[in-house]
C-alpha cells in the first residue's frame, strides 16, 4: 500500500474513535508512528502525511487538530507539549515554477523534550527547537 494512504487512513480510524476507546488508539497510534505511540497522548482529529516519519518520545502529547506533514523525519522529544492546531511542516517547494512542476524536497524538524508549543504555531521546515534548561514556565510580563 502506498504510504500516504496508509497514513490518512490510519488518521482516520483514529479520528472515528470514542474518547472511551483507549485500548483502540493506543493500537492505532503503535502503527502509525515510526516510533513512540506505546505513550503519545492524542486528542484527534490529528492528520500526517507518512506517519512512519515521526519518531517521539515518552509522553508527547497532540490537542485537537494537529497537523505534521512528515515528507522528512519529525524527532520530537519526551514531555514536549502541542496545543490545538499546531502545524509542523518538512516539505518545501522552489520558488521557480518551472523546477517546482519536477521537484519537491523538505527539511526535516527536531524539537527537543520538554517543549510545550502553543495552540495554532506553524513549525517550518528545518527548525529545530531545543529543550528548555530547568523548564519554559515564566510568569508573563
Amino acid at each position: 500500500m502506498w504510504w500516504p494512504v496508509r497514513a490518512r487512513d490510519l488518521c482516520q480510524a483514529l479520528n472515528a474513535t470514542r474518547e472511551a476507546e483507549h485500548d483502540e488508539r493506543r493500537r492505532l497510534l503503535r502503527e502509525l508512528f515510526g516510533a513512540g505511540g506505546d505513550t503519545a497522548w492524542m486528542q484527534p482529529p490529528f492528520f500526517c502525511d507518512y506517519g512512519s516519519n515521526i519518531e517521539l518520545g515518552d509522553r508527547v502529547f497532540f490537542n485537537f487538530n494537529c497537523i505534521v506533514l512528515d515528507v522528512c523525519p519529525v524527532r520530537i522529544g519526551s514531555f514536549s507539549l502541542f496545543g490545538p492546531a499546531v502545524q509542523i511542516y518538512t516539505p518545501m517547494h522552489p520558488f521557480n515554477a518551472e523546477r517546482r512542476r519536477r521537484e519537491e524536497f523538505g527539511k526535516p524538524v527536531e524539537i527537543g523534550s520538554d517543549v510545550w508549543v502553543g495552540g495554532g504555531a506553524i513549525i517550518l521546515p528545518g527548525v529545530s527547537r531545543g529543550a528548555c534548561a530547568g523548564g519554559c514556565n515564566m510568569p508573563p510580563p
